[in-house]
């Protein structure tokens, strides 16, 4: 029973994917996939277990309707799903690229079934493709695909696929297609456990070549509960739009944004509430300039799973790339672009898509680094109960001084600044401390108040907080930083100091020999000096005695 119901999730998912993307009127401009496809005129409707088969029903107006079988192998489609995809696209849309005039195409698409998948679960939908293309070849595909329903109460599996509904809109060039999509829902449930994707609706522009120049994307829900863990995204929203530079690099801008996620697992919840992610590009002569801005209504984490406090907190952040050499950034995504086309199994990608733009980069960096590329936090702003972070950031290069990629050089080179505003909840830093005073509060007091005084932090005190305004900047390799900087620095650099547990045991025995001893560390240098001057006149007291004997 599973295996059909995976078989049929299969077929329904291609499917659906169909419903998204134009007929291919404009195959002849798609590259040459790397699948092959079995297809045949005699139609043989027996069940391949090892291919994905459909029987696709032509019929042009009233002509007689005609019949073909496409066989997708389950190999084949798990190494290159999409070039399965675009083959199967090529039978569906062949009789509307061959129609003149005007006339309407009905095209109809069914699944073939194991015998026994047919008795379990019955006869699957029909997918139906109905296109009327007008005198000038302009027209527009309507697509359907039924509701379906699987209730196996034996098996205790439940099935469950809402309509589908969309279509495509194309002008007589047939260089631009408009698409929208409708899905009223899947449900998937087996004993205790369930999948649920909820409404969707898509829509977009494509080009000739089937490539996506505007997105819109809205799904209600998506929820799993497995073995009693949930997880639940609710409001997801992608929208982009495709924009390129002169040089035709991407600088597309877009949105993403997820109205609640929810994790429950063993009674503690981590929710998460409109976490919202835009981006855009710009382009000023020969180079490039990115923004990616982010903003986090609430993240909620139980103390059950921080072991100590919850965590409520909100986030603001807002980073910008300046000044990317173009002809550098095109080097890059035409690597990556060849990587897509070159890598048949999509388990490889991932890792030849990773080595190949490192190489590149390593590359081109010299000439990146020649137009003082700059990243630059313009916007952090962190925001819970145990404190704040607000402030920004900028780190680049100096390209007239970036002219290798030695440290040296580099340091030479780096332009930073930073400018940051900490402020810290009295009552968490003496919760932390008494964990050292064995839970003594007035003692935590006292400490506190000493590390202030020993590090001389510039603090102010007010509503039961304690504020620090964190300045410094570096250029011509030379750091230069306010009183609390300082302090914090030096902090820093104390705690990297070893101690008695991490120092090698032959310097820990030296140290205590010479505290026996009284001896400071002058003392002892001092000692050594002695030691090694009366070793050297007592090695040359023994030549002397050799020459006298040899004489």
């Amino acid at each position: 029973m599973n295996k059909v119901l995976r078989l049929t999730t299969v077929g329904v998912l291609v499917g659906s994917l169909s419903l998204a993307t134009p007929l291919l009127w404009a195959v002849d401009n798609v590259a040459a996939p790397t699948t092959t496809v079995i297809t045949s005129q005699t139609i043989n409707k027996a069940f391949d277990e090892n291919a994905l088969s459909f029987i696709l029903q032509h019929q042009t107006g009233d002509a007689t309707v005609s019949e073909e079988r496409v066989d997708l192998p389950f190999d084949k489609l798990e190494n290159d799903p999409m070039a399965s995809l675009k083959l199967l696209l090529e039978h569906v849309a062949a009789p509307i690229k061959s129609q003149t005039g005007a006339g309407k195409i009905t095209t109809q698409i069914n699944i073939i079934l194991p015998p026994e998948g047919e008795k379990e679960i019955g006869k699957l939908p029909t997918l139906t493709i109905t296109t009327t293309v007008d005198a000038t070849g302009a027209g527009k595909s309507d697509i359907m695909l039924p509701t379906f329903k699987v209730d196996d109460k034996k098996q205790n599996v439940q099935f469950n696929l809402g309509e589908i509904s969309g279509n495509v809109t194309f002008d007589s060039t047939r260089e631009k297609f408009i698409t929208a999509l409708t899905s009223a829902g899947f449900d998937f449930i087996e004993k205790t456990n369930t999948l649920n994707i909820g409404k969707i609706s898509a829509s977009g522009d494509l080009n000739a070549a089937l490539m996506p120049s505007k997105l819109d994307f809205n799904l209600s829900n998506f929820k799993v509960l497995e073995e009693g863990t949930e997880v639940v995204f609710q409001n997801i929203i992608i929208s982009a739009v495709e924009k390129l530079s002169s040089q035709g690099i991407d600088i597309s801008p877009g949105k993403f944004s997820l109205g609640e996620f929810t994790l429950v697992e063993k009674g503690a919840t981590i929710s998460m509430k409109n976490f919202v992610v835009s981006f855009d590009g710009s382009e000023n002569g020969n180079l490039i300039n990115y923004s990616i801005n982010s903003s986090l209504e609430q993240l909620l984490v139980p103390a059950e799973i921080t072991m100590d406090e919850a965590v409520d907190l909100n986030y603001t952040g807002n980073i910008e790339f300046h000044n990317l050499n173009a002809p550098s950034l095109l080097a890059i995504q035409n690597t990556a672009t060849e990587v897509m086309k070159n890598v048949a199994n999509p388990e490889e990608i991932a890792d030849q898509m990773m080595l190949a733009i490192m190489g590149k980069a390593m590359e081109v960096l010299p000439q990146i680094l020649a137009d003082s590329p700059e990243l630059a936090i313009t916007k952090l702003l962190i925001n819970s109960k145990q404190g704040t972070i607000d402030g920004q950031m900028t780190i680049g290069l100096d390209g007239k001084k970036a002219t290798g990629l030695d440290e040296k050089t580099l340091l030479a080179a780096l332009l930073a600044h930073t400018n940051m505003i900490f402020t810290v909840n009295k009552a968490t830093l003496l919760k932390m401390l008494t964990t050292e005073t064995a839970g003594d509060l007035k003692e935590a007091e006292n400490m506190l108040k000493a590390l202030i005084d020993q590090y001389k932090i510039p603090v102010t005190e007010a509503e039961g907080n304690y504020k620090v305004n964190v300045e410094a900047s570096v250029k011509d390799g030379q750091p230069t930083m306010n009183e609390a900087a300082q302090s914090l620095f030096n902090i820093y650099m104390e705690s990297q100091q070893p101690t008695p547990a991490t120092m090698p045991e032959d310097e820990m025995e030296a140290i205590d020999e010479a505290d026996e001893m009284g001896m400071t560390d002058e003392d002892e240098s001092e000692t050594e000096t002695d030691e090694e001057e009366i070793n050297a006149t007592d090695e040359a007291d023994e030549e002397a005695d050799v020459e006298d004997k040899m004489q």
